[in-house]
């Protein structure tokens, strides 16, 4: 029509409704969790437990209800209860976790899952969160039966409270040690080591613990009595949570590692863990040693001895770290270079920790000096005391020990192609092959039938003779021997320790090159 004006008109669509809160809680959190949790639910594994731990309490309420002394009853109770709880807690949940992630493992599902926006720990972390939504559902079974021992009498709520603070620590060090497991299982060569870890050892730690539980409760329980009288400040969950916390961690880096592509960096996170293990034990101990000497008024410092010895200690406490670092292959992997930072001078201080042999000995060398470094100065910043001559002796010549052995694993290594098969063979043959030349000068002496004879250069190999004459300070001949080949072994390495250093500064030039 003449002079009619056409009108376009655009419908929108409707708004859709907003999402209700418990939906927007469920999109929140981990699809791990979310999957985990409604998997173990409707599992048969759950549904029995469940109804085996519904059964326990039943009886056992019914059985205390019974008798006629209620403070007998009630910590008798009590007791039985956890002796019931620390199956579940300790075995089978962890059981639990441990097949369903050896499951996505051995299935293929985790390489679907990865190619998601789901990370290595992402997956762990709501693996870790489901097994411990389960641990809560029990305890809350529980929780009417651990009532009813307060109501008897015989059990105080300090004890209770610690005693099941304690079954949750203890149930989540489990359930992460049984999914670092179960990510091990990934490779399939050693499948069946994981399972038998798991099921032995767990199953060891519960029936320990099942028939230590009086023992277990009276310690609880003395100590609990002790901080509320204003004797003591420290609690069971104090002095543990440290040690699980750490433990935890450690199971839930490997478990992502084990879980990452084999060309990711999985190095960084590890030497950070060591670092950060060493401080944190060495900031423990002052802050214990504060504490007592708070306690404890004109009382002398014990750092002089406690830093020293726990410097040897950690030497040994921290050797998978530091050995699987010196037995890496020595280039960087494409993935990695593409991640070194653009920043010269950043890239070049994050060299010790980034992935490769040379890299990884110059990060022991770094681990050693600190640790040292502490043991000798952390007594007299804090305290104002020189550390123990015998015990420093001591420190120096483990870690003496630590340097000359890790020079010649790194020495081997890089003669070995640079291959992740070779580090695997160095890995495995290392061990054996350390300890067969710490047993060389004893061999010696058997074959030529020489029971008694005096220490020579050559006993050097021998670190049980040779440590007990540099600890009592009877010849110290043996740790100049000791720190002259860490010497010569530093010196081997230096070319290596140039390589990593120039690798990481090209990869830093070719990202700066490509954002330009």
């Amino acid at each position: 029509m003449s002079g009619a004006e056409s009108t376009l008109v655009v419908v929108a669509p409707e708004p859709e409704g907003r999402l209700g809160f418990a939906d927007r809680v469920v999109d929140r959190l981990n699809p791990i969790l979310v999957r985990e949790v409604q998997q173990s639910l409707n599992g048969k594994a759950f549904l029995s437990t469940l109804v085996l731990a519904l059964m326990g309490v039943v009886l056992v309420g019914l059985t205390s209800s019974g008798r006629n002394s209620p403070g007998v009853t009630g910590y008798a109770t009590f007791r039985l209860a956890l002796q019931l709880l620390a199956p579940i807690v300790l075995l089978a949940v962890p059981m639990v976790a441990f097949l369903s992630m050896r499951q996505e493992v051995s299935a293929g599902t985790i390489e679907h899952l990865l190619l998601s926006k789901l990370g290595p720990g992402a997956i762990v972390r709501g693996k870790l969160y489901a097994a411990l939504v389960q641990q809560v559902i029990f305890l809350a079974v529980f929780a009417p039966l651990v009532a009813m021992t307060f109501l008897l009498r015989g059990v105080d709520v300090p004890t209770i409270l610690q005693m099941l603070g304690l079954a949750a620590i203890g149930g989540l060090v489990a359930c992460s040690l049984a999914i670092a497991m179960g990510a091990l299982s990934r490779f399939q060569q050693v499948r069946a080591l994981p399972l038998l870890v798991v099921a032995a050892g767990l199953t060891i730690v519960c029936v320990a613990v099942v028939g230590a539980m009086d023992g277990i409760l009276y310690w609880v329980t003395s100590i609990t009595s002790q901080s509320r009288g204003g004797r003591s400040e420290f609690t069971p969950l104090a002095v543990i949570w440290i040690p699980c916390a750490v433990a935890v961690l450690l199971f839930g880096v490997t478990a992502a590692a084990a879980l990452a592509h084999p060309n990711e960096n999985r190095s960084t996170v590890f030497r950070l863990f060591a670092v950060g293990t060493l401080l944190s034990v060495f900031g423990w101990v002052w802050w214990m040693d504060v504490r007592w000497r708070s306690m404890r008024f004109g009382s002398s410092s014990d750092l002089d001895e406690a830093a020293p010895a726990l410097a040897a200690w950690l030497a040994g406490i921290l050797y998978l770290f530091w050995y699987f670092a010196v037995t890496e292959a020595g280039p960087l992997s494409l993935r990695v270079r593409t991640r070194v930072p653009r920043n010269r001078v950043l890239a070049g201080f994050l060299t010790p920790w980034l992935p490769g042999g040379g890299r990884g000995y110059l990060f022991m060398v770094l681990l050693a000096l600190l640790s040292i470094g502490l043991a000798r100065y952390l007594p007299l910043l804090v305290a104002g005391i020189e550390p123990d001559e015998r015990e420093f002796r001591t420190a120096v010549g483990v870690w003496g020990y630590v340097l000359v052995f890790a020079g010649l694993l790194a020495f081997i290594r890089r003669r070995l192609p640079q291959t992740s098969r070779a580090s695997v063979s160095l890995r495995l043959l290392g061990i054996p092959g350390v300890v067969l030349l710490t047993m060389l000068p004893r061999l010696v002496e058997l074959v030529r039938d020489e029971r008694r004879r005096s220490w020579g250069p050559f006993d050097v190999l021998d670190p049980f003779r040779t440590m007990s004459r540099i600890r009592d300070g009877v010849d110290l001949s043996g740790l100049w021997i000791l720190l002259g080949v860490a010497a010569l072994g530093f010196v081997l390495a230096i070319p290596s320790i140039v390589r990593g250093f120039a690798e990481v500064l090209d990869a830093s030039r070719e990202r700066r090159s490509r954002a330009s």
